[in-house]
């Protein structure tokens, strides 16, 4: 009788140990973490990535992050900045099993809305701020902060107390880099004078190369600078061998009248905004707007021509733009004689990124 219990026992552990074998089993197998979807990156590009400009200095960025980070990387180049041509440059990013996209123009901003809002699993990064897509969020450097030093360089060299510049697409990005590099080169010389030609377009060399002669023929600017994608303004000022100030990246050798550039670092800014979509830091309300602090933007080797006393002297500004000074605090006039800054104020961030449309006290603008 007792060997009969001890064996009822014995089968009913044995049971038990089953059962609870195939409970932790069912456990671990409805648990089990589906699979990673794989993180593919795409970028949009509105010239080649060998353009010497703005599209290539965009895709070394891009295209180091994601090498570092091990993720795989598609382009399509020679994207026109509407939904046209648009459309069909993310369809085909998508259909690659790109999942997160960057588009690398200022121009892709709300005329694109629609097209981004139809792919709600993808999430899209912009250097547009006007872009209010629930799957978008933007980013770009403070590259205002260098037009202010190299505008300090500009107002010290010119001779003619003339500045000249080509603007791209009149918009906030740009109207703040030249009221920024205004007040830098009037912070040291007062007479100091900036003339503006827009040309109505990003990558439009033969309007570019009009605006800059006119720069120096009929307005009698003797330093050059441009924001535009291609440095066709610095081969103008080469040739009349007048002095320019670059922008965005510096990819050919130059005379001495070239006298630095302002430029971004964009791979430390691609690696931040990817580290922050790994974490699921993602969303429209992100906004990334970096700048000396963070290492995004910095100038290029001055030319010997540069004067020494003047190192100091921009040392020291930037320095101050690591520590959270900015160029647009004080008493600031817009060219019509209206104060939009006071004394002891700063113009907000929103201000600057959305809605400078204006002009400091001094710029002369011809469209």
């Amino acid at each position: 009788m007792n060997k009969v219990r001890e064996n009822i026992w014995t089968i009913f552990f044995l049971l038990l140990l089953i059962i609870l074998t195939f409970i932790i089993i069912f456990i671990m197998v409805t648990n089990r973490p589906e699979k990673e979807t794989e993180i593919r990156i795409g970028g949009v590009f509105i010239d080649s990535i060998d353009d010497d400009g703005w599209s290539e200095i965009h895709y070394e960025g891009l295209s180091a992050a994601c090498e570092k980070l091990g993720l795989p990387l598609d382009i399509v180049e020679y994207v026109d900045e509407n939904a046209q041509s648009t459309a069909p440059a993310v369809e085909e990013l998508v259909k690659k099993g790109c999942n997160v996209i960057f588009l690398t123009s200022g121009g892709f901003g709300n005329n694109c809305q629609e097209i981004l809002e139809s792919y709600p699993d993808v999430i899209f990064y912009t250097v547009s701020e006007e872009c209010d897509a629930f799957n978008t969020s933007t980013y770009f450097g403070r590259i205002y902060e260098m037009r202010y030093l190299s505008g300090i360089i500009a107002g010290s060299m010119t001779k003619s107390n003339t500045l000249g510049y080509v603007g791209g697409t009149n918009c906030p990005q740009v109207d703040r880099g030249v009221n920024a590099y205004y007040l830098g080169a009037k912070s040291v010389n007062p007479d100091v004078k900036l003339k503006v030609r827009f040309i109505g377009s990003w990558s439009d060399e033969e309007a570019e190369r009009k605006a800059a002669e006119k720069l120096i023929n009929e307005d009698g600017a003797d330093v050059l600078t441009f924001h535009a994608s291609h440095p066709v303004t610095i081969d103008v000022a080469e040739e009349r061998g007048v002095y320019s100030i670059g922008y965005n990246s510096v990819k050919k050798e130059h005379s001495d009248k070239f006298l630095t550039a302002v430029v971004f670092e964009w791979e430390p800014l691609y690696e931040g905004i990817l580290a922050d979509y790994f974490k699921g830091n993602i969303g429209s309300k992100n906004a990334y707007w970096l700048g000396a602090q963070y290492g995004v933007v910095s100038l290029s080797q001055y030319s010997k021509e540069v004067p020494e006393y003047l190192i100091p002297i921009i040392d020291e500004n930037m320095e101050k733009f690591r520590n959270g000074w900015d160029c647009f605090m004080g008493n600031i006039y817009r060219n019509d004689g209206t104060k939009m800054c006071d004394e002891k104020e700063r113009i907000s961030d929103d201000a600057l990124l959305f809605r400078m449309d204006w002009f400091v006290e001094g710029v002369e603008v011809y469209e």
